[in-house]
């Protein structure tokens, strides 16, 4: 549970959440009745010039300040009472608000680079867990598309937990494992780089690729195998994994927003408790995993 003093905090912090949410139903208010005329005059008057441009300036408008409400609300909620209680039940954790940047997202390798055209990553966590040094936080990768009547808009590649960790051993080579029911990853690798291994379920769930076939087996044994079909299974997500060089690479496909305050709901323990198990889930990938075991020496 959170310390004394942590919780001598929640009153204050329920009292802004309040002003906060009241703010955001005046701006409701606001906001509502403008797009609602908006509509009016469009279906009145279709000649009017650029007939959705009023409505995607109030719409913007709209989502600006309420996210405006929610950004400050978040922040003052992380420093008076989500950054102070983690790093009092996790004294091995640092907090970064920041996350990991693009260009370590990038060297995973699961990911090609033109497809990554916006990037955001926030709430990082680093430490050493036993033996292991990681890094996990939550990153967004969108990809920019063009349509046919010439505008853009972005789509998601990637929303979640991306975690980099050490592994036991200096690899030579790079050994990804994707889902194998993603149709278009499989169009990105050649066929000839793909391991086939010894385990029903895991290349049911799986492709493995690499561009050594020996090494690849040797990461994966049985156990290993099993370990990332039971990671699979606990978040329930689309999960990609590469192991390159001393690292290993874990990007697990996550639409919720972790480590952040539910400001539909009152500021109390229960919030904070929430946190720490979004925590203890990310830590124990490590430990599902066995990162800590060294079986093999780094060279």
């Amino acid at each position: 549970m959170p310390e004394q003093a942590v919780e001598a905090r929640f009153d204050e912090l329920e009292q802004i959440r309040n002003e906060a949410n009241a703010k955001k139903n005046r701006i409701h208010w606001i906001f509502g009745p403008i797009l609602f005329a908006v509509l009016a005059v469009l279906l009145m008057y279709t000649s009017f010039p650029f007939p959705f441009m009023g409505v995607i300036v109030v719409a913007g408008g709209w989502f600006y300040f309420i996210n405006k409400e929610n950004e400050k609300f978040g922040k003052l909620f992380k420093t008076k009472v989500m950054v102070p209680s983690l790093l009092k039940r996790f004294p091995h954790l640092t907090y970064h608000e920041k996350g990991i940047s693009k260009e370590h997202f990038l060297t995973s390798e699961l990911y090609k680079i033109s497809k990554v055209d916006r990037y955001k990553s926030e709430d990082m966590f680093s430490g050493v867990h036993g033996k292991t040094k990681f890094r996990f936080c939550e990153a967004h990768a969108e990809e920019k598309r063009k349509n046919s009547k010439g505008g853009s808009s972005y789509h998601t590649v990637f929303q979640g937990v991306y975690m980099i960790a050490d592994f036991n051993k200096s690899l030579k080579g790079t050994t990804r494992v994707l889902q194998a029911s993603d149709n278009f990853i499989k169009k990105l690798f050649n066929r000839k780089t793909q391991v086939s291994l010894d385990h029903p379920e895991f290349e049911e769930i799986f492709n493995t690729y690499s561009d050594d076939q020996i090494e690849a087996r040797y990461i994966l044994s049985p156990a290993m195998m099993e370990r990332i079909v039971e990671l699979q299974s606990r978040w329930d997500e689309d999960i990609r994994i590469s192991f390159i060089r001393d690292h290993v690479f874990i990007a697990i496909h996550h639409k919720k927003n972790l480590f952040e305050a539910n400001m539909k709901k009152e500021i109390n323990a229960d919030q904070v408790k929430r946190i720490y198990e979004e925590v203890e889930m990310c830590l124990s990938i490590i430990d599902l995993l066995d990162l800590n075991t060294r079986i093999w020496t780094k060279e």
